[in-house]
């Protein structure tokens, strides 16, 4: 059999085929994978990180129902929040908290955070803040959208590094590089421009 040390497992079904040393498994399901050789792993949650884990995503940390439901060779990302993170297979640290927060399936090193913030479209290296930061970005890299509804709209790689902070800055954005808002409602008008 397969060895495994220093597990925490509380719940029906939970961490039921856990192979992996050093993980916390709490609630209905949670860490419930038919390949969980993960070490070092936290999942606190009904069905908190049940995909078919790999030994690559170990240091997950899944907090809230469903929280990287999906993740399965990602290496080091974070999710709090109820669906936080849930479409991440293979994407790496990505912090993601609020109910959710949400980063695509591939994208890395982006931090979310606010009640559905983020897109399941989103590309590298992105920040948003607020709710609906960056709600319904396609695979923008390097954004910034502090505020509530900051670059919200269809955002393609044409938007690359752009920047809106303030609530709705750059709502109408679509392929506009490089630009940069600040205030309530700035450049709210702005579709394509550079």
């Amino acid at each position: 059999g397969a060895t495994t040390s220093n597990n925490t497992i509380i719940g029906a079904n939970a961490g039921a085929f856990t192979l992996g040393s050093s993980n916390v498994a709490i609630g209905s399901g949670a860490l419930n994978s038919v390949y969980s050789a993960v070490d070092e792993t936290v999942a606190i949650g009904l069905n908190a990180l049940t995909a078919a884990l790999t030994t690559a995503s170990s240091g997950a940390v899944g907090v809230g129902t469903r929280a990287l439901v999906a993740l399965t060779t990602g290496a080091a990302n974070t999710a709090l929040g109820k669906d936080a993170g849930a479409a991440v297979t293979t994407g790496s640290y990505n912090t993601m908290l609020g109910s959710t927060a949400r980063s695509s399936t591939t994208a890395s090193y982006n931090t979310i955070v606010g009640a559905n913030s983020g897109s399941a479209a989103l590309g590298n290296n992105n920040t948003a803040l607020g709710k609906s930061a960056l709600a319904t970005a396609g695979a923008v890299t390097d954004a910034v959208a502090i505020g509530a509804n900051a670059l919200t709209s269809a955002l393609t790689a044409g938007a690359n590094g752009s920047v809106a902070v303030g609530s709705s800055a750059l709502t109408l954005l679509t392929s506009g590089a490089s630009n940069t808002a600040v205030g309530q409602n700035s450049g709210a008008a702005i579709t394509t421009g550079s």
